[in-house]
């Protein structure tokens, strides 16, 4: 690798994998790369590695500030984190997979034995991207950074252009003479103009914004909130019953620092007929507080708010599909092994309660089964 002046790659020109190939094989050779993020752009160096670490730690103290860890480990995909990190908390796996990839770097409080772990897994050198029992990840949403991030394949730390006197840090920076930076890579600006959020969230659930960035603390309380929505038809016999059935579980079985809404619809359904006595007696008859709500009809706005959606049948999902093709990855029959729940309209009370009895096996199925 040419140890000589620092070479400019311009998207806007260049073959993109062609660049990422370079970048990457740089930073295996030791040397500092400047990388795109979402945020600002970054001086990456192998974690692995004291020459690469310590060209980092002369670049950011010339810059006026002393290396300080933890670095920042930059991840390429949220389930390499979850990988090196096994013992992760709840809340802390949840805001990680409802965050990531995207504007956020994570403070993670963990146990001496996981900081091991991850460490080991991860081939960092100790006291790098870990300190007094924290740890700091980034998984960036530019996919420039991320394919270079995983052709490299090599742990990797980075730290924002910002920090080694360069600005503005949302730019490529020009005119660098250092022969410790291999290689700058032009992607344009950045697709927003500050540093990214910084969210320190505890093993126990808590957790508190040191830095305001593109993510606001509002947005993260939503994503401690689960909403699941269950569709049939008219929405007076099997949602309802599958909505009650569902509080009923929740609320005995919470997951703490994470809610869950449960609401229901029906894609054929008018609107405010009341669950039908049939339906209500059904519930009662489990020792669970009958539905209350009135019919709705499905709509895309209820979709787009659901992260799980349980139909009774393909011809719901069908409809859920047709209103929002985009939810293919969240709306699913409830029967995980593909059957339907057939519609007790019409039918006695034993059909009811035979339904009730169903839905009551299958949500419990589905809920136990639930990711944060």
């Amino acid at each position: 690798m040419n140890t000589g002046a620092t070479i400019v790659r311009d998207l806007a020109t260049d073959d993109r994998d062609a660049v990422v190939a370079e970048a990457a094989a740089a930073i295996r050779d030791h040397r500092l790369v400047v990388i795109p993020t979402e945020t600002v752009y970054g001086v990456a160096a192998r974690a692995d590695s004291q020459p690469a670490l310590d060209r980092l730690d002369s670049l950011i103290r010339r810059g006026g500030e002393p290396i300080a860890p933890p670095l920042t480990w930059h991840a390429d995909d949220v389930p390499r984190v979850e990988h090196c990190l096994p013992g992760l908390g709840t809340v802390q796996r949840r805001l990680l997979r409802r965050l990531a990839p995207g504007p956020v770097t994570f403070i993670l409080e963990t146990a001496p034995d996981q900081l091991a772990a991850m460490i080991d897994r991860l081939g960092a050198l100790p006291g790098t991207i870990e300190r007094d029992g924290l740890v700091a990840v980034r998984v960036p949403a530019h996919d420039v950074a991320r394919a270079v991030i995983d052709a490299a394949g090599v742990p990797i730390v980075a730290e924002t252009i910002a920090s080694t006197g360069w600005t503005p840090p949302t730019s490529a920076p020009t005119g660098i003479g250092d022969e410790s930076i291999a290689l700058v890579i032009d992607a344009g600006p950045t697709l927003h103009d500050r540093l990214s959020t910084l969210l320190r969230i505890g093993a126990d659930g808590s957790w508190r914004v040191l830095r305001t960035g593109p993510i606001e603390e509002r947005f993260i309380k939503k994503q401690l909130t689960r909403r699941i929505l269950f569709v049939c038809t008219g929405n007076t016999c099997r949602s309802p019953m599958a909505e009650a059935i569902a509080r009923h579980w929740l609320a005995a079985n919470p997951t703490p620092g994470i809610q869950t809404a449960v609401a229901s619809a029906g894609c054929a359904a008018i609107s405010g007929a009341p669950p039908t006595r049939e339906a209500i007696r059904a519930i009662k008859n489990l020792g669970m507080n009958p539905p209350k709500g009135r019919s709705r009809p499905l709509s895309r706005e209820l979709v787009s708010k659901a992260e799980l959606i349980f139909v009774m049948s393909p011809a719901h999902r069908d409809a859920v599909l047709a209103m929002d093709p985009s939810a293919a990855n969240r709306a699913m029959l409830l029967d995980p092994d593909g059957s339907d729940v057939p519609d007790p309209i019409g039918g006695p009370a034993d059909v009811y309660a035979h339904t009730a009895g169903r839905l009551k096996e299958l949500i419990e199925r589905r809920l136990k089964e639930l990711d944060p």
